[in-house]
């Protein structure tokens, strides 16, 4: 076993379906772009994450047209394509620093560190080709691998000191773009059988959306950005979901008009006084709120599966009946999906009536949801403990795989 050197560099790659974050630990924040490779309607070239709004070619991702990403369903199907992301993540992140602006391309890694997110249960086999490409094709002298929630409780964790003596259990709710996970933690440590999933993420809605408004008003079936950035401007979680389907019905409360793009490639714009009358308009009303209703009511679309309050009930009863009252008292909300008005109300007011009244509730949301993961792994690499935790090099050269599941959680 070699102990890796203190002076070690290290990267930190938070892995998302739609945003990959990545930077040294060092750095103060991440590079953050698209988690994709995109082309425009106009052009068979292909740019790499955030190539063609960094180089000019483009004001807004909404000119891209086709999208392909490595990740589906939370896990990396298509390693040649990440690669070519993680390059470019790399190349940006040692570009912004002062010490490798010079030759950001010209680096080897056989000095650095890597520290990357994986979904929770990822297979093993896909676990193994991760593995293969730290240490094989970058050559990384040491890897370590786990799920963004366990970031996430760390950074939160070393931010509020007094969280970890008074609150030793949490539930973590991790509802990004691919699907939500509900991962209960006693200390730093994950309670396997508590791990839930819900097949519903960022990506659910947006499809959902689409569908919605290309039946409803105009074709967006290839407008995947714009969705997006619609339906996180102007969706809401509600906190009576038949009341507001009511008003939307009977009043004109929820209606929101948004002034559809251009020709010159800009992303569009709610509507204001000076919009032009000629202007083509997408009118959203009950869309606003249906959309991230799925994740509290899936079978809107059909799943046979329970919703997020429903789900962490689950996953607490599932754990040793000794914490559950502990694991309900500390409940961390973290990814995208956090952005949505009234989404940690309705997860609180759902809870409260599904749980004992003797039982204390606390739900809150990370600082900085979105790149808490990432802020929490740079963290984590600086830490005393680090060097401990990781697989290196050699340990994969003389034992392969098997080091597989020591280094996780």
């Amino acid at each position: 076993f070699r102990v890796i050197s203190s002076m070690s560099l290290g990267f930190v790659v938070d892995n998302g379906g739609q945003t990959i974050r990545a930077g040294l630990s060092a750095s103060s924040a991440p590079q953050c772009m698209p988690n994709a490779v995109m082309r425009t309607g106009t052009s068979k070239q292909v740019y790499i994450g955030n190539e063609m709004i960094s180089s000019g070619i483009e004001s807004s991702y909404a000119a891209a047209k086709w999208w392909k990403r490595p990740i589906e369903r939370g896990i990396v199907t298509d390693w040649a394509l990440e690669q070519k992301i993680w390059d470019r993540s790399f190349h940006l992140a040692l570009a912004s620093e002062e010490a490798f602006a010079h030759a950001p391309d010209q680096l080897s890694f056989e000095d650095f560190t890597l520290l990357y997110t994986q979904a929770p249960l990822c297979p093993p086999l896909l676990q193994n080709v991760s593995q293969e490409v730290a240490f094989e094709l970058y050559g990384f002298d040491s890897i370590y691998r786990c799920s963004p929630s366990s970031l996430v409780l760390y950074n939160q964790r070393h931010k509020q000191p007094e969280m970890a003596s008074k609150l030793p259990c949490s539930v973590v709710v991790d509802s990004g773009y691919s699907f939500t996970h509900i991962i209960p933690f006693i200390g730093n440590q994950v309670i396997p059988e508590g791990i839930k999933r819900i097949n519903i993420g960022g990506k659910m809605m947006d499809n959902f959306l689409k569908e919605v408004i290309s039946f409803r008003q105009w074709n967006v079936m290839e407008e995947s950005y714009l969705m997006t950035h619609i339906k996180e401007t102007l969706s809401f979680v509600s906190l009576d979901f038949a009341r507001d389907l009511s008003l939307a019905r009977h009043t004109t409360e929820h209606v929101k008009q948004w002034v559809l793009p251009s020709m010159k490639g800009d992303i569009g714009h709610l509507r204001n006084e000076q919009t032009p009358k000629t202007s083509q308009m997408l009118r959203m009303n009950n869309e606003r709120f249906t959309a991230p209703e799925l994740l509290f009511n899936p079978m809107i679309i059909g799943a046979q599966q329970a919703g997020i309050a429903e789900t962490i009930v689950q996953s607490v009863t599932s754990c040793p009946e000794e914490l559950q009252e502990a694991l309900y008292a500390n409940i961390l909300l973290c990814g995208g999906n956090t952005g949505f008005k009234n989404y940690e109300a309705r997860i609180f007011n759902e809870l409260r009536s599904l749980i004992p009244e003797d039982f204390a509730l606390n739900v809150s949301i990370a600082e900085d949801p979105t790149t808490a993961a990432w802020k929490g792994g740079a963290l984590l690499q600086q830490s005393s403990q680090y060097e401990n935790m990781c697989a290196t090099k050699q340990q994969y050269n003389e034992s392969g795989h098997l080091i597989s599941n020591l280094f996780t959680n």
